[in-house]
């Protein structure tokens, strides 16, 4: 944890020196639309290239140019100065013209899109760890289906040990439905519990009107709607983590489309500005 502490403490003591020189340069120019836009403007296309290096980076992990978390140390640090960057180049106003005006929306999402698989990456996994059993995100559907089976088998039963259809009925009215596919996927992500609380409820006061025979049938039932619970979380989360990435760099591409854009038009009808 101090190592960790000490790393972020030199990178981003380094990305405040940066953006402080950037500024205090910036504030020094006498043509601020001059000599200034063309420095940021280039040093902005080299930054968004330089990120876009990350995915493919992460495509070629057997050729020997440096570990993957030094380029994410280094792609997160440089992605932050260019929020700062960009602002600058735009002289701190909001953009006019057309294609100016859909590089700067394409930015604010690329950086959207990249702050929060940031985010997501350091939160998800802790929370996966401590929920339930590890599982494969591919085979969660296939788990789900046999819990589903599984719950199916005791409703039935139900009625043959106990001579009652109150655990059937409850089970087709109430929980066949949330068995049988994912669901609550934003609350799982958003940490909400409300279906979980609402479902929990039912459950318990279900629970009471229940004789001695039918109990532990019931209970057993409702250890599968707790593993089905787990596993809607695993796979809400372990989702947004795997394609959070399939959002962000297809931005990322098109930001570096509209960038080369905007060079053309600049040298065209600019005077090589």
């Amino acid at each position: 944890m101090t190592r960790v502490f000490a790393r972020r403490l030199r990178n981003g003591s380094i990305l405040v020196a940066a953006i402080a020189g950037l500024l205090l340069w910036y504030g020094r120019q006498d043509d601020p639309l001059d000599q200034p836009q063309r420095v940021t403007g280039w040093l902005l296309v080299a930054l968004v290239a330089f990120l876009a290096l990350y995915s493919v980076r992460k495509k070629l992990a057997v050729v020997p140019l440096g570990s993957s978390a030094t380029w994410l140390q280094w792609h997160v640090y440089i992605g932050l100065f260019g929020i700062v960057l960009f602002v600058t180049h735009n002289g701190w106003h909001a953009p006019t013209g057309t294609l100016e005006s859909v590089l700067a929306v394409l930015f604010v999402l690329v950086t959207a899109s990249g702050l929060g698989g940031l985010h997501v990456s350091r939160r998800i996994p802790p929370r996966l760890a401590r929920r339930g059993e590890e599982v494969i995100y591919e085979r969660v559907p296939a788990f789900i289906h046999r819990l589903a089976g599984r719950a199916q088998e005791l409703a039935l039963e139900s009625v043959t040990k106990t001579r009652s259809r109150a655990i059937a009925d409850f089970h087709a009215a109430e929980l066949a439905g949330f068995l049988a596919r994912p669901t609550d996927r934003l609350e799982h992500i958003l940490g909400w519990g409300t279906a979980h609380r609402r479902r929990e409820h039912a459950m318990a006061e279900f629970r009471t009107c229940l004789g001695p025979e039918e109990t532990p049938v019931f209970d057993a039932l409702t250890d599968l709607v707790r593993r089905k619970e787990d596993l809607d979380f695993h796979r809400a989360n372990q989702g947004l983590l795997k394609y959070w990435f399939f959002v962000h760099v297809p931005l990322t591409h098109a930001l570096l489309l509209f960038t080369a854009a905007h060079v053309v038009v600049v040298h065209a009808f600019g005077g090589g500005r």
